[in-house]
């Protein structure tokens, strides 16, 4: 096994609204006027149309239980859309416009950290595992009183792990204060399989 780690540069944000009526036509208008404002005010802060996606839209009704009877009191309309922003230290920037045009029928639904190519960091990550493999094999050989020959056969897995860090409160007032977003680094890890000929 081998691991690079890389500070990432790029942020998916899940951004949306969440509105409920009496009725699906006041609630969906209702959630349309605060997604377009959302849209909007992440266009301004820098964000391009190609990197904006719907990805979730539902209705769904809402009732109340009196004496285990279901009594409808309304429609919830839920609009998510995808966001990425392609600079990381404007995250922050963006989540708060987004917020604050979206008023209270805001959702907030996830926030993901990415390198858009992370191949030097598999490469060195690779090549560590490579010589991981090779250390422990030619132990084994000596150990097992045979000699080590060429590999026979290599496969290879790799994932991407967040490595999370804990940042200190900001001071400050309410109204000052923006949201804080924490990148902290990617750790990238590659496995190699490889069977080796003795002799």
């Amino acid at each position: 096994t081998g691991k690079a780690s890389g500070a990432p540069d790029i942020v998916t944000l899940q951004l949306g609204v969440q509105v409920e009526a009496k009725t699906v036509a006041t609630a969906r208008s209702s959630a349309a006027q605060s997604q377009e404002a959302i849209i909007d005010a992440v266009k301004k802060a820098g964000v391009a149309d190609k990197d904006i996606r719907t990805v979730q839209f539902n209705v769904d009704p809402q009732y109340d239980y009196r004496n285990n009877t279901p009594v409808l009191r309304g429609y919830r309309v839920t609009n998510v859309i995808s966001v990425t922003v392609r600079k990381v230290d404007d995250a922050s920037k963006v989540i708060d416009d987004a917020v604050s045009a979206g008023g209270n029928n805001v959702v907030v639904q996830s926030i993901a950290f990415s390198i858009e190519d992370p191949t030097k960091l598999r490469e060195a990550a690779r090549e560590e595992a490579m010589k991981d493999v090779r250390t422990r094999a030619t132990q084994l050989a000596r150990l097992s009183g045979v000699n080590l020959g060429g590999p026979i056969s290599i496969s290879e897995g790799s994932a991407v792990t967040p490595m999370t860090y804990l940042s200190a409160p900001r001071t400050g007032g309410v109204a000052e204060a923006s949201t804080p977003i924490q990148p902290g680094e990617l750790e990238i890890t590659v496995s190699v399989s490889v069977l080796y000929e003795i002799n």
